[in-house]
Formats: C-alpha cells, structure tokens, sequence
C-alpha cells in the first residue's frame, strides 16, 4: 500500500518514507506498542503496551535480573542492585531468586 504522506505517521502503524519521491509505505507496529510508533521495532514504540527496559525497548515481561516498577502510568523494568539475583520484586534489595550455589547470609536474600 503507498500513500503520500504529509504528516506523522498513522497509528497503529509507522510510515516508511522515500525521500526521493515523497512516497510511503504504511507498516504495522511491533506488538508490544501501543499509541503508534516509528519504525517495526519495539525500541521504536511511542509506548509500550507491558514495560519498558532502561534503553527504551519494549518488552511483555522483565528479564532476569530485573524487576518491574511502576510509576502512575509507567511500567519500568529496572535492574536488581544485586548483581547475583535473578529476580527481584518490591524493589532492587529484595531478592526473590539466586543463581545456584549462591551463598548469602543477608538477611534482603529468601
């Protein structure tokens, strides 16, 4: 489908534009935006629909090592403080998971 385009790109979809002759092709997001995007990638999403990670990249759940935070309408995934965790909830000192063999005797590990 081509268009000729004089404005931002159409939502839910981007808009790729050819310079050259001022024509686009309209492409769907990545699943994880929501309120459009600019490019196919999560990383390019003007929101994300589940959380997001410290460079921007949309995700649909936090990795391992990271925990998921959120503030009024944003969901972060943000990493553990301890670099041995695995998972972590309620906050970067409190450990949900270690890796095996770990031995801790603080009292934030369970």
């Amino acid at each position: 489908m081509f268009l000729v385009v004089e404005a931002e790109p159409i939502l839910p979809n981007y808009i790729d534009i050819c310079d050259d002759m001022w024509v686009a092709e309209v492409h769907p997001c990545d699943t994880q935006c929501v309120a459009g995007c600019s490019g196919p990638f999560p990383s390019n999403c003007r929101a994300c629909a589940n959380y997001v990670e410290p460079g921007g990249v949309c995700v649909a759940q936090c990795k391992p090592g990271t925990y998921a935070r959120e503030e009024g309408d944003l969901a972060m995934c943000l990493p553990c403080e301890i670099e041995a965790c695995l998972a972590c909830a309620a906050g970067p000192a409190y450990v949900v998971k270690t890796l095996k063999h770990l031995m801790h005797y603080s009292s934030s590990f369970v």
